[in-house]
């Protein structure tokens, strides 16, 4: 059995590091921070991630523990530019989790199966590699190559204030000063009554050359979206409570990644795999937990193991990327946003297609062709 170090406990580096433990490998976790800590995110687990999560032997019972069912999330909001807003019901569950409470489960699963535990800054990876047979880069967007900045943070609001179903749906807003970003509203923790108060994860996104182009800083486009959007407004003047704004930088595909050299497997955002329209991570970052632990396990020689991962990386992921960046691409233009959710409220067959591609149950290089049999199903007979 070799022994590995993954540098970074987030869910990454703890998926993988659960998988390779329980295959009876040495590993030793490592994070520079103590757990529990925040980490600055959507806090969205998709539909998509909970296949991942279940490797580990977490189910939507045990994510239900964690937020008292409350977080669940079963809709879409999407509105465009132009004001018109698009609300589809998804039959199946998400769950909207603040990493402060979901990437502590995480690790403690990991070492539940026997990673040690060890807090330490890592410099250097090189310096890993003579002791170790395997280190596995898990450091997030420290790791990869970061070209995207996001912001966000928290309300409380009143229950009662909402609008129906608002506790229960994602809100994702296409602004023309965001570029190919968005503006977000999610529910992360929902209590009923007289005095409920529902907490909402409230942020914008921006890729870095559109940012460059505004010239301007994250924290003026996220006061933007609120003073500008309709429903971020006047859920802001309603809020009971709010903290403060925190910025995070975001490592989002890109072309021809390399996520191995020498006895370095990268993973995560480290690899480049945040989604490149929704700057989702989680599920990617679980995924390829599980992938490279697989390749460890199964490459018939250690000398097979930086060659592989680099070909199952490009295998799994790099079609479904490269379709997303494309669409990314399209994404920077007011009237093609316009055009997207006009076409979701003609047809609910489109709309329902655009969610399962957003929350991960459908591949981007599947989504057009998805799209296409929506469109002449939904066409008079």
């Amino acid at each position: 059995m070799a022994r590995i170090a993954i540098v970074g406990a987030g869910p990454s580096g703890s998926s993988a590091g659960y998988h390779l433990a329980r295959s009876g490998h040495q590993v030793v976790l490592i994070d520079r921070a103590a757990f529990p800590r925040d980490k600055i995110c959507g806090d969205v687990v998709s539909f998509g991630a909970q296949s991942a999560l279940a490797s580990m032997g977490l189910y939507p019972p045990q994510l239900e523990a964690l937020c008292s069912a409350r977080a669940a999330f079963g809709g879409l909001v999407l509105g465009s530019p132009n004001g018109a807003r698009n609300v589809t019901r998804h039959p199946l569950r998400g769950y909207c989790v603040p990493r402060l409470v979901l990437d502590d489960l995480l690790r403690e699963r990991a070492l539940s199966v026997g990673c040690e535990p060890l807090q330490a800054h890592v410099k250097d990876l090189a310096e890993l590699e003579a002791t170790y047979d395997w280190v596995i880069d898990a450091r997030g967007a420290h790791g990869g190559t970061a070209n995207a900045i996001a912001m966000r943070n928290y309300w409380d609001v009143p229950t009662a204030a909402l609008d129906p179903g608002e506790a229960s749906n994602l809100q994702i807003y296409f602004e023309r000063y965001l570029g190919a970003g968005y503006g977000w509203i999610f529910p992360v923790d929902h209590t009923d009554g007289v005095d409920g108060i529902t907490r909402f994860n409230v942020g914008v996104g921006v890729w870095l050359r559109d940012y460059d182009i505004a010239n301007t800083n994250v924290s003026k486009l996220l006061q933007l979206f609120i003073a500008g959007n309709p429903r971020a407004r006047a859920l802001s003047a309603l809020a009971l409570a709010k903290d403060r704004p925190r910025g995070f930088h975001l490592a989002g595909a890109e072309k021809g990644t390399r996520v191995a050299t020498g006895k370095v497997l990268r993973i995560g955002d480290a690899a480049n795999l945040t989604d490149p329209i929704t700057g989702e991570g989680i599920q990617n970052a679980l995924t390829s937990g599980v992938l490279v632990a697989e390749v460890i396990n199964c490459s018939l020689t250690p000398a097979d193991v930086p060659h592989t991962w680099q070909r199952l990386y490009e295998d799994h992921f790099e079609d479904h990327l490269r379709a997303g960046i494309r669409y990314n691409a399209l994404l920077r233009y007011g009237p093609v946003k316009n055009l997207l959710v006009w076409a979701m409220n003609r047809s609910q067959r489109v709309a329902e297609r655009m969610n399962a591609g957003l929350f991960d149950l459908v591949r981007y290089n599947d989504l057009a062709p998805s799209l296409m049999r929506s469109l002449r199903a939904s066409r008079p007979q």
